[in-house]
């Protein structure tokens, strides 16, 4: 009967770990889908088009592309090295020796921690993929429609992945407060 309740344990684990996992990537994915579907479509639209003959070359030429606004890019890299920090908390946590007993510390880490991470990762990809963005912008030599309304989705779902995970793992911290406030841990124990 233990190894049941042990396997149950590790799917939950696993539910918990990948389903946020699973989420953001598919939501990281339709934000890509919609700009590799208007630039698959704009470009069979172009290819199959002429100037008129009556252009001048300037009305056929194409703008340049706007640089990424900066603050973008900060934000962006504020995000990563957040949830880097925290994903290295999460690790750290759960490889200490050091641990505080309070009743039902499993169920804790696996509810809080398991998710929380899998939700920090998933930022993380949006970050990746939101640079990677950038860089396609800054070569591309025909301006873009809407280039920044991909960048902006970007952001959007890698912030509201990182409060989601910021918020778990306050959860789980305030746990251990009321623990240590009602004396049901000790911070002070020793290992």
């Amino acid at each position: 009967m233990k190894w049941l309740l042990q396997i149950l344990k590790f799917l939950l684990l696993l539910i918990l770990f990948f389903g946020p996992l699973v989420y953001g990537w598919r939501e990281a994915e339709k934000i890509r889908d919609t700009y590799q579907r208007a630039s698959t479509a704009g470009s069979q639209t172009s290819s199959g088009t002429t100037a008129p003959s009556g252009a001048s070359p300037a009305s056929t030429t194409e703008e340049t592309p706007k640089p990424v606004p900066d603050p973008l890019n900060q934000q962006n890299k504020q995000m990563i090295d957040w949830g880097v920090l925290l994903l290295g908390g999460c690790v750290a946590l759960c490889i200490s020796a050091k641990l505080h007993r309070i009743r039902f510390h499993q169920a804790l880490y696996l509810l809080f921690i398991s998710p929380a991470a899998g939700f920090l990762l998933t930022s993380l990809w949006c970050g990746v993929l939101f640079q990677g963005r950038v860089a396609f912008l800054a070569i591309q030599t025909k301006a873009q429609r809407d280039p920044f309304d991909a960048l902006l989705s970007y952001l959007k779902l890698e912030s509201t992945l990182l409060a989601v995970a910021v918020s778990l793992l306050a959860v789980f911290a305030v746990c251990f407060l009321i623990g240590i406030v009602q004396g049901w841990v000790d911070p002070l124990e020793k290992p």
